[in-house]
Order: structure tokens, then C-alpha cells, then sequence
């Protein structure tokens, strides 16, 4: 838990009235596109300025790594429908910056208002808790929902608490300078804040899915060098083939299906770790084929037996078991195992199908596709 401090101004406090009770991610990506925004040196922001931020910040929890967002969430639709309900040239693997100038250059009707749908609610919504006081009365005295935006706007301006003023005719807000200060003074903390919101919100919507709080952000480069030396160790000494294609890892392979390439079997984006029990090498073509899916289960015997001929190969090779210590997730004792004992391999292959079938479940339940090569 973060805990926020106050400038005199019960700053703390409004933060967390404007980022509680709510059934949808917008106030969440609003106020962290807002708050990028000022510390960018801004004070007055367009409201299009912003959702462009939001889609931005969106687009890898739910296309790398298929987040839900919520029932209620349209922004995980839109993001969809960018990414895929026209020929629009944007990619799932976009930068933050390449998603922004996309949409800051998009003339397309429907994009403009899906977006304008956020222009349209989320402004007002984050700074409600400033006026519930007067919108209390006002609603006593016969004030009507579709009006209470239309009040907050004007209460905005009046308010010198607020952390912005709304301007809706021009459709920008104006950042109140002392909160301004306070957000660039605190910048620190109100992100781990925010973060710690965001991870929350997020793990309450996917209780399954592992490692969470690393994919509120874009994937970071991986580093499979030590798991590509491992393989090509053994690959040197044993006659093992492709679990995709059953082609043998040798130079005419190679050349016409590409290089040696390491895939993880459920893929990266889910499990977000190297661990060598969910990898094995296969040929770079079939890899790029692959991409971000599951294989079909009936690749899965393949896979264990690989694996076991890749710890056993690994051992005889004099491999340490300093760099084979990621087995130990699979099966604390996977040590004793040795080559030749057939109830041996039954257990390590066993022990690979009992961690790889929870994982590929939970990922197809929320969204993988699947993926035959033959």
C-alpha cells in the first residue's frame, strides 16, 4: 500500500476519492494520462490528448497479454477494434508513441467517436468528488443527471480546490497550478500509487493470471542466451528433433526453415519468465509462425519428452544445476532423477504436464488462440 502526502490541501484525500468506486478502468488511464501530461510541463491539456494516452496505455494489457479490463470496460473494445476491426496500419507490437501519432493523424469517423465517448464522461466523473456537496442540493432541487456534467464544468471554474477546470466547448481542461505543483513535487509516490491502484484493479478482473503487476507496462527485451547455450549444448551431443515438425535440428533444416530459435511453449506474454521448463528449440520460421499462441495439445507428449531428454542430455553434459535450478518449480526432488530409470522419466514427464496443463488452460480461457503447424 502506497500512502499519499498532503500539502496542506487534503490533496490525499480528493486522490483517493477520485480513484475508488469505480466499475471500469477509464478514471485510472485518465488520471495517469493527465498526470503525464503535466509532468510533460503542460497545464492546458486537450481531453483528446488524453484518451489518446489511455488507448496507449491499454493496448498491451489486453492485445500482448489479453487483460480483462472489465464487462463494463469499452475501452479494451476500442483498442480491439483499432488493433483489428479495420485495415488500420497499427500493430499489436506499437509503441506508446507510435499508437498516439497513429490516432492524433486518424480521420476515421468511427475512431473519433469511440473516442469522443471518453471526452464525453471521464473528465467530469474523476473530479466529482470535489462538488458531491453541491450536487447533493442540486439534485434536491430537481436537477437532473444528464445535467450534473453541465454543473461540474461550471463548478470547476469556481472551485479553487479543483484539480483542473473543464472547458467543454473547446474541449480542454485547465490544471489547477497548485496541484500541479503538489503532482510534480510527489511525482514518485502518486505513481506507485496509481500503479498499485492499477495492479489491484486489474488482479480483481484476472485472479488467474500470473504476474500481473509486470503487465501494466510493454514487454522489456528477453535475454534467452543462457537457455540457447543449454540447448545447443545438448542439441551437439544428442539427435533430438523438432517437436512441431520432427525434422532433425541439422544444416539443410536450417537453412530452408530458418535457424534454431527458442519458443516457449505457452508463450511469454503469459507466463512473463524464461524458465527452461517451458522452452525448447524449434526453427525460426515455425517460431515467427507461432507467434504469441498455444499449440494444440497434442503436442504436449512431444514437449515432456523433450524435456526429459533435455535434463537427462543436460546432466550428462555436465550442465550445473546451478543453470538447470528452474526444473526445481516443477518438482522439488527433480534432482534424483537419473538416466535409465523408467519410472524416472514417467515422474519428470508427468511433473511437466501437471505445471504446463493448468497454465495452458487459464491462457486459452482468456483468449490465447491455439496453433497447428500439421
Amino acid at each position: 500500500m502506497v500512502f499519499l502526502p498532503d500539502d496542506g490541501r487534503g490533496e490525499s484525500g480528493y486522490l483517493e476519492a477520485m480513484l475508488s468506486n469505480f466499475s471500469a478502468s477509464y478514471k485510472l488511464y485518465w488520471f495517469k494520462g493527465l498526470l503525464e501530461e503535466v509532468l510533460e510541463g503542460k497545464r492546458e491539456i486537450a481531453f483528446s490528448s488524453i484518451v489518446h494516452k489511455m488507448i496507449s496505455y491499454a493496448w498491451y494489457p489486453v492485445l500482448y497479454y489479453n487483460l480483462n479490463l472489465g464487462k463494463a470496460d469499452l475501452l479494451a473494445d476500442t483498442v480491439r477494434f483499432l488493433a483489428k476491426g479495420k485495415d488500420f496500419q497499427i500493430s499489436m507490437d506499437s509503441t506508446q508513441k507510435e499508437i498516439i501519432g497513429f490516432l492524433n493523424e486518424c480521420k476515421d469517423n468511427e475512431v473519433r467517436e469511440k473516442a469522443k465517448n471518453f471526452e464525453n464522461m471521464v473528465p467530469y466523473r474523476l473530479v466529482r468528488p470535489f462538488f458531491e456537496k453541491e450536487i447533493a442540493v442540486a439534485k434536491q432541487s430537481g436537477l437532473k443527471d444528464h445535467q450534473v456534467n453541465r454543473l461540474i464544468e461550471d463548478l470547476s471554474k469556481k472551485t479553487p480546490l479543483s484539480l483542473y477546470e473543464i472547458e467543454r466547448e473547446s474541449g480542454k481542461l485547465l490544471v489547477n497550478e497548485e496541484w500541479a505543483k503538489y503532482l510534480i513535487k510527489n511525482e514518485a509516490l502518486i505513481k506507485g500509487w496509481l500503479n498499485y491502484k492499477l495492479v489491484d484493479y486489474l488482479q480483481k478482473r484476472n485472479p488467474s493470471i500470473p504476474a500481473i503487476p509486470y503487465k501494466i507496462f510493454p514487454p522489456e527485451k528477453r535475454d534467452l542466451r543462457e537457455a540457447s547455450n543449454i540447448f545447443k549444448k545438448v542439441l551437439r551431443y544428442s539427435e533430438m528433433k523438432d517437436i512441431f515438425t520432427d525434422l532433425p535440428f541439422n544444416n539443410d533444416n536450417q537453412v530452408e526453415h530458418g535457424g534454431i530459435s527458442i519458443d516457449h511453449f505457452i508463450p511469454w506474454s503469459f507466463v512473463l519468465h524464461d524458465e527452461l521448463w517451458n522452452l525448447c528449440p524449434t526453427f525460426k520460421n515455425i517460431n515467427s509462425e507461432k507467434g504469441n499462441k498455444i499449440p494444440q495439445m497434442k503436442y504436449i507428449d512431444k514437449f515432456s519428452t523433450f524435456q526429459y531428454q533435455t535434463f537427462i542430455a543436460a546432466r550428462r553434459e555436465h550442465v550445473s544445476e546451478k543453470e538447470l535450478e528452474s526444473y526445481l518449480t516443477i518438482k522439488n526432488d527433480i534432482f534424483s532423477i537419473v538416466e535409465g530409470q523408467d519410472k524416472g522419466r514417467e515422474v519428470f514427464e508427468n511433473a511437466i504436464k501437471n505445471t504446463i496443463n493448468p497454465l495452458y488452460q487459464i491462457a486459452y480461457n482468456h483468449g490465447y488462440e491455439l496453433w497447428l503447424k500439421y
